[in-house]
């Protein structure tokens, strides 16, 4: 049985022509469409830094020193970065880390136990996590820090970064410094021209703010 006339099916050379024209266009949509996640991600993060820095700059108003350093795997709930929520609230809810709290930092046991963002501050007063318990005085300064894109935590240990001096390394090799020298120190910055997925934490400080 014939056709009726005027009737026409695709021949296999126009189906490949197809298949290849979509297969183009996704090859170029879908890095794109990953590219923006990464940037958003990126831009979320130094906004919870801005919420972040606002709330420490309130509570310091009014208890004269910054909180406490904060890991989720060692803090209760009434110290470190809880602080900023009970019993004042200065901060609505504590925002999570998108790079840590991941499949992929998962499989890290540290990162494992990290939902929120790592917060250093100094001089260290949390003697027990008792307010202003240290005789070294209020904390001072303070230090946020996020894995960023390659899910490394690429600046370490963060908590000490603020008492060394007023500034933030690109160290790949590790350092030590003046009454830390049992602590090897790295602090890489991301930089998205280095690539979007690269090594570097993305930071923010008091007296510190990452330009990109």
């Amino acid at each position: 049985m014939t056709s009726a006339q005027g009737e026409h099916s695709f021949t296999l050379i126009e189906l490949l022509i197809v298949v290849a024209i979509i297969g183009v266009l996704a090859a170029i949509a879908v890095p794109n469409f990953l590219n923006a996640q990464i940037r958003a991600k990126v831009a979320r993060v130094y906004s919870d830094f801005n919420a972040l820095g606002q709330a420490q700059e309130m509570y310091r108003i009014d208890w004269n020193t910054y909180t406490e350093n904060h890991h989720d795997s060692d803090v209760p709930l009434h110290a470190g970065l809880y602080r900023l929520t009970t019993p004042t609230s200065y901060i609505g809810s504590l925002p999570q880390d998108p790079y840590y709290n991941s499949p992929v930092a998962a499989g890290s046991d540290w990162a494992r136990t990290q939902k929120h963002y790592t917060f250093g501050s100094e001089p260290d007063w949390d003697v027990k996590w008792d307010r202003g318990g240290n005789a070294s005085g209020p904390a001072t300064r303070w230090l946020l820090a996020s894995a960023g894109p390659d899910y490394s935590d690429d600046s370490n240990p963060v908590f000490e970064y603020p008492g060394i001096q007023h500034v933030v390394w690109d160290v790949r090799t590790g350092f030590t410094a003046p009454g830390y020298t049992s602590a090897v120190f790295v602090y890489i910055r991301y930089n998205p021209t280095n690539g979007l997925v690269s090594l570097g934490d993305l930071l923010g400080a008091s007296d510190y703010k990452q330009v990109n």
